[in-house]
């Protein structure tokens, strides 16, 4: 009988103990909640005290910008570093958080975030936020922008033919190089062409050399003498240079 109620009292210390594992697995798993960032740290913390982002960026000479970087885990938003670290070191104590604790998150997120790309709050943001500064390169945008670009080079290819084609030649005078006054009745007019013009001395045509160099002798008569020199292309306008010889006896 003895024996009974001593197997009975040790069944019943191993079941109470087993009971007491489960009860202790169960309330362990219960325990375990998810670790607040060190944007949702903050935010709740100014949201508790009832300040704005305005109010803080004002006191502290902290752009409000950045603190709302801070507190969304916007970290490709923040500047340097450095600066980003300092931000934070008067954030937390306006707010009387520990910063080294802060600080030490801090430095964790922003390894996972440069690890990954993107920070755990752009995956909570919505798309509009999240895509606003994005841009996206697709093999369609490539191929549009290749199209486009040709058709700006092919335009401006042909702008600069069209305006050669209409543009008057270059035409220079050498040879009197201005008006002046001479004794003899006749002078050498001498000057250089665009090659494939055509030029006129007083409504008399000359040709050049394959080069555009031109040289012609001009009567002269006592007095004033006119001697207009004018070069034309096919279908450009008329390029024309004057010069005004007087002659003293």
């Amino acid at each position: 009988m003895k024996n009974q109620k001593k197997k009975f009292q040790r069944s019943g210390r191993e079941r109470k103990s087993s009971h007491d594992t489960c009860y202790m697995k169960v309330f362990i798993r219960k325990q375990v909640t998810s670790e607040k960032s060190l944007g949702e740290i903050l935010k709740e913390e100014r949201t508790k005290n009832h300040f704005s982002i305005l109010y803080i960026a004002q006191v502290l000479k902290i752009p409000s910008r950045h603190l709302k970087s801070l507190e969304e885990s916007q970290y490709s938003e923040l500047p340097s570093e450095v600066y980003a670290k300092n931000f934070l070191k008067a954030y937390c104590k306006f707010l009387k958080l520990d910063s080294k604790i802060c600080l030490e998150k801090f430095n964790i997120e922003l390894v996972a975030f440069q690890k990954i790309g993107i920070s755990k709050i752009d995956s909570q943001l919505p798309p509009e936020q999240t895509t606003r500064w994005s841009f996206l390169i697709t093999p369609k945008l490539v191929k549009a922008l290749a199209i486009a670009l040709v058709l700006v080079i092919s335009f401006t290819y042909l702008g600069v033919k069209i305006k050669g084609i209409f543009s008057p030649p270059s035409l220079v005078v050498t040879s009197p190089q201005v008006d002046m006054v001479i004794n003899d009745l006749h002078i050498e007019i001498t000057g250089q062409v665009e090659i494939g013009s055509n030029i006129m001395i007083n409504e008399r045509q000359v040709l050049p050399d394959e080069l555009g160099f031109f040289e012609e002798d001009i009567n002269l008569k006592e007095g004033i003498n006119i001697i207009e020199i004018t070069a034309k292309k096919r279908y450009s306008k008329e390029a024309r240079v004057e010069r005004i010889i007087q002659v003293v006896k």
